[in-house]
């Protein structure tokens, strides 16, 4: 009897559970300092790409300059011809011009290594004389070999910049055919790296660049288990690596984590310490609380009755519990006037949620017509635009239907002057239901989803609306129809369950799931939403909104 009053005594059980919380508490306090450390790790890889995007994004310059460069630069004709068929004179005047023809490029594009011409089967290049001679004639000698491979058609102009790697040295080569010449120039991707280099980067072992063909391949020496940061450019053709010492950059954090563990440990003993003092001290009271907030959760809301020896703080305690129930009622009507502000909010941010690339897309498609002087085109994608945004911004959150309406013509607007993509649409809807009022964005969201997953090349959405009568009720049904793809096996299996369906932003999108949220805010729970595939292929979509002549 003893040991079974021991084992059940308020002490014990308090022992019993500290173990079984602080053990679990240790070990997830264990973890978060792993996950911490993942987390230092994927913010630290994330600093260094930002650190190394500016420079990455001065090199694709450097390379769009000379690209340019190449295309837009003639070929001194006059000066080849009289290198072969002039006098020993004019011969050597023409290598001079030559010569100052190119060496100015150079001058301007300091990257440049060196530049190169093969005119009627003769090659010659002119140099960067700030660098290595020998080097200039390795790589002017493989590029001679590349140039004599070449068939009298083809142009390695139209594929860009091409790499190669002689003797551990990097190069980029862009060639350029005009008539029976070809000309174009090389470079030493070491010489673009010379801005970053002069930065002092922590734990900074190597720097390189990477192509995206895996010709330049370097070997990371000197370090165990590296940190490799990449940063792409030039459309992803092209990287900026950086590799950093590990154990240079964690060294601090391996300090706090041994710092970190101390502090737990001791935190555990003052915890047990201070364990057995509040056992003496709140335990039994605290048992007494326990059984008049017991009696609160139960609906007894009658005060308690305070009795004479009992401890002062515990005396403050009951006084805020008696005072507390006689406060629930008023409590209750502001937590649902709070339930219905949340809701209010919540309704505004699902209709305000504009997509970004949207925004930046259309400012690129107007961009792109100005920059082509299509001032009417600018004029119009403008003028789309702002009715676009302005009704998303400036509605209310239930509109009319023909406003509805007149917004997806004037996306379908949008869509097509941004794409260029064939469609076509019919709107099927009675005049007499232009004035009832439906959830802003409610048709809109499933037109652009049908533009967004069509698989044809001639997109064809109907859109329809109808009274029927459901169960005694009248309801507005709206559809939307495509020939498209239609909705995945995947998600029409969980359409009997809208808790695991529809409601789900991973299954349903995030367009899908504001509709229905909407619609369940909005109808209290009245609007349906339903989809399924048409027998003959494509999507349908059908709202079902409840209607009254006042709608």
């Amino acid at each position: 009897m003893i040991k079974m009053t021991v084992f059940h005594s308020i002490y014990s059980k308090l022992v019993f559970w500290a173990l079984l919380f602080t053990v679990p508490i240790i070990g997830l306090l264990t973890a978060g300092i792993l996950i911490a450390m993942n987390s230092f790790e994927q913010q630290l890889t994330l600093s260094h790409q930002q650190l190394l995007l500016p420079y990455a994004s001065e090199i694709e310059v450097t390379l769009e300059n000379i690209h340019s460069y190449v295309a837009n630069r003639t070929v001194p004709t006059q000066f080849l011809s009289k290198i072969e068929s002039g006098s020993e004179l004019e011969q050597l005047q023409a290598m001079q011009d030559l010569n100052a023809y190119y060496s100015e490029d150079i001058y301007t594009y300091s990257q440049i290594d060196g530049i190169f011409v093969l005119h009627n089967e003769k090659f010659r290049f002119i140099r960067n004389r700030d660098r290595d001679y020998s080097k200039q004639c390795q790589a002017a000698q493989y590029i001679q070999d590349f140039l004599c491979s070449l068939t009298a058609e083809e142009n390695p102009f139209r594929q860009g910049y091409q790499a190669f790697m002689l003797d551990g040295d990097p190069y980029l080569m862009l060639t350029q055919r005009s008539g029976n010449t070809l000309w174009g120039c090389w470079i030493h991707t070491q010489q673009l790296l010379s801005a970053i280099r002069n930065q002092e980067i922590d734990g900074l072992t190597s720097l390189f660049l990477e192509d995206e063909n895996n010709i330049w391949k370097y070997e990371t020496s000197g370090t165990s288990s590296p940190l490799i940061i990449r940063q792409s450019f030039y459309k992803n053709a092209f990287f900026l690596t950086a590799v950093l010492d590990r154990s240079e950059l964690f060294s601090v954090f391996h300090q706090l984590r041994l710092v970190l563990f101390f502090l737990i440990a001791f935190a555990i003993l003052l915890f047990f310490l201070y364990l057995s003092v509040l056992v003496t001290l709140l335990i039994r009271p605290l048992q007494v609380l326990v059984t008049q907030m017991n009696r609160i959760k139960s609906g007894d809301f009658s005060e308690y009755t305070i009795a004479e020896n009992t401890a002062l703080e515990l005396r403050e305690v009951y006084t805020a519990m008696n005072a507390m129930t006689r406060e629930i009622d008023h409590l209750k009507i502001g937590i649902y006037e709070q339930k219905l502000l949340e809701q209010e909010a919540k309704l505004q941010l699902l209709q305000l949620q504009v997509k970004p690339h949207f925004i930046l897309n259309g400012l690129n498609t107007i961009m792109g017509f100005a920059q082509s002087h299509d001032f009417e085109m600018t004029q119009k994608m403008t003028f789309f635009l702002s009715r676009h945004f302005r009704y998303l911004l400036y509605q209310e959150h239930m509109v009319s239907l023909a406003e509805e309406l007149e917004h997806i013509k004037n996306y379908l607007e949008i869509h097509h002057m941004k794409h260029q993509t064939v469609f076509s649409y019919i709107i099927n809807v009675p005049e007499e239901l232009y004035e009832t009022e439906i959830p802003i964005l409610s048709l809109q969201t499933f037109v652009e989803n049908s533009l967004k997953y069509a698989r044809t090349s001639e997109i064809k959405i109907t859109i329809t609306g109808q009274l029927i009568k459901k169960q005694e009720t009248d309801f507005l049904m709206l559809q939307v129809t495509d020939n498209g793809v239609g909705f995945s096996e995947e998600l029409l299996s969980q359409l009997p369950h809208p808790e695991k369906g529809l409601l789900s932003r991973k299954n349903a999108g995030i367009g899908m799931y504001n509709v229905n949220q909407r619609l369940t805010i909005l109808y209290h729970g009245r609007a349906r939403l339903h989809v399924a595939n048409q027998k003959q292929g494509g999507a349908q979509i059908t709202i079902l909104l409840p209607f009254s002549e006042n709608t």
